[in-house]
């Protein structure tokens, strides 16, 4: 089994293909920037892939693809720019929905066609956010667009199966998130700790990513919660 990653040097790429290490044959990560991608692989000691990968680019898509031959892939792309989500105008909308929504479409699309050439069968999982369903206040784009996600999840799934399962992960504040809604969370005292007085972790991402792939063999188009209680609302 072979994964690869789209979208490095972010809060969840490192600590996922680290976690991923032991438990695919080969991990590597992919982004625009392959110099971003060697460094962290580097780090990690995972594989990387050797050229820049514009997301929107079907045809580098397809590239990497066919070059790593994953079975699975986890799609990372589109979150982290805080300036650009509490952007109100129509440009960092676009901007927003495209890095959300539309890559998540062409990194699909590009799988399922690889999957159905070699008639094979692999996952994909698209990273999503507790935004999509509980926004925080400033964050339009980005919330609006991860919901889009969720719903492109559930609508391809009958189209791309039987060869590709699709899910998304709604991963709550990420340590060590300083910013943004982790820290307005803990100005405003939100119990989001009630499995543990933590944060969510890279390792809780890739642990449920992981058992996805693996075992959750009769399941698509769903979308699974990684916040560790956050949605549930507060503790008594």
């Amino acid at each position: 089994m072979r994964a690869l990653i789209f979208g490095a040097v972010n809060q969840l790429s490192s600590g996922i293909a680290e976690n991923y290490i032991s438990k695919f044959e080969k991990v590597y990560l992919a982004d625009i920037n392959h110099k971003n991608a060697y460094i962290e692989a580097k780090q990690v000691r995972c594989e990387y892939v050797n050229f820049s990968v514009d997301v929107f680019d079907e045809n580098l898509v397809w590239k990497a693809i066919t070059f790593v031959q994953p079975t699975h892939i986890l799609n990372l792309v589109g979150g982290g720019d805080y300036a650009l989500m509490k952007d109100l105008s129509v440009s960092a909308l676009h901007k927003t929905l495209n890095l959300n929504f539309v890559s998540a479409h062409i990194i699909s699309v590009q799988f399922h066609r690889y999957l159905e050439t070699n008639k094979s069968i692999g996952s994909i999982i698209h990273v999503s956010s507790v935004n999509s369903v509980s926004p925080a206040r400033g964050y339009v784009a980005y919330s609006a667009s991860k919901a889009a996600l969720e719903g492109y999840v559930r609508a391809s799934a009958i189209e791309l199966a039987p060869c590709l399962r699709i899910y998304a992960l709604r991963v709550g504040p990420v340590e060590p998130n300083t910013e943004g809604l982790s820290a307005q969370l803990k100005r405003l005292s939100v119990p989001f700790h009630l499995l543990e007085k933590r944060l969510t972790l890279a390792r809780d991402v890739a642990q449920v990513a992981f058992a996805i792939h693996r075992y959750f063999l009769w399941v698509t188009g769903d979308i699974i919660t990684v916040d560790g209680g956050l949605l549930l609302g507060n503790e008594k």
